[in-house]
């Protein structure tokens, strides 16, 4: 390991594609340059989840400094209560507020970084889950479940389009509030229930060609995680699917739970399909966005109408 101790030899090992040991001051300094990009590339790239520099005398400085980046602030002030919340996809997704530092340039946090880029692509690929159950089904319903402020609904053609009819089961009500605001004229309909509602069976919504479930992998423990989708793969029409994103891996990790404050949960692909195969009546599968670190689980309702065991039942073990 190289140990970089200015900008310039920082930017020597950086080219050469070198594993940096990480100084607080390099970055302080990087950023003082006016060099946000590759500070923030610095500090991403470099600091270590399991031993944060608290000794580093330049430490502090550099905590209050990225303080003033939008995503820090929104993911510190934890808005809705809890770490990871929708105000902080605003900002990845390039909608939130600009940052408190008109200086502060946020260009490479937002357009390069792998969290926010994951975010981005995982609203994106949402958006193209909706369209491929207009095609699949046309005019047939689609559910976001705890959809925050459900972003993905605008990027949908389908939903601008009325291909589908389109709902949103959203458990924090200012999410819910922001949501219906946001979604203005499009034809959404929204609904305030909690998750505990989902699972007691007080709100169904069956017929469904597609549920997804943007975040929850993120922040539920896996005995409630799968408990609700085998909850929500009883919601699905004959071909119907459940999608639930989830992230594989976290490359800015250090970056996520030393200066942002928020650790989300990582899941590993075989174990989110062996409890996915204990869902009775579903086909599981896994596809991969491996450059984000994230993958996106699949549920496919493959029990007919009318069979006396339908899907939702979990197998015992």
């Amino acid at each position: 390991m190289e140990l970089a101790t200015v900008p310039g030899e920082y930017g020597a090992a950086a080219a050469r594609g070198a594993a940096v040991q990480f100084d607080a001051g390099v970055a302080c300094s990087l950023f003082a340059a006016g060099d946000d990009d590759t500070g923030f590339r610095y500090v991403a790239c470099n600091l270590d989840e399991t031993h944060p520099p608290l000794e580093d005398p330049a430490w502090p400085a550099l905590v209050e400094r990225l303080g003033s980046h939008p995503f820090v602030a929104a993911s510190r002030a934890r808005a809705y209560g809890y770490a990871g919340d929708p105000p902080v996809s605003d900002v990845a997704l390039g909608v939130g507020p600009a940052a408190p530092d008109p200086t502060f340039r946020r260009d490479w946090l937002l357009e390069q970084s792998t969290i926010c880029r994951g975010m981005l692509r995982r609203t994106m690929r949402l958006a193209e889950e909706i369209d491929l159950a207009a095609t699949r089904s046309p005019g047939a319903s689609i559910v976001g479940i705890a959809p925050g402020h459900a972003h993905e609904l605008l990027f949908s053609s389908a939903v601008r389009d009325e291909r589908v009819t389109a709902s949103i089961v959203e458990p924090d009500g200012r999410a819910w509030w922001a949501a219906t605001h946001l979604l203005g004229r499009l034809p959404v309909g929204t609904r305030h229930a909690s998750l505990s509602d989902v699972l007691g069976g007080t709100v169904r919504l069956p017929g469904c060609a597609l549920v997804y479930v943007p975040t929850l992998a993120e922040h539920l423990p896996p005995d409630t995680l799968f408990d609700l989708l085998a909850t929500l793969c009883g919601w699905l029409q004959p071909g119907g699917q459940v999608v639930a994103p989830f992230f594989t891996s976290l490359p800015e990790a250090g970056f996520l739970r030393w200066i942002a404050d928020w650790r989300p949960n990582v899941l590993r692909a075989g174990d989110v399909l062996a409890r996915a195969r204990e869902i009775e009546g579903v086909a599981p599968r896994i596809e991969h966005e491996t450059a984000y670190g994230l993958a996106f689980l699949h549920l496919e309702r493959l029990a007919p109408a009318g069979a006396s065991r339908g899907p939702g039942r979990r197998v015992a073990t």
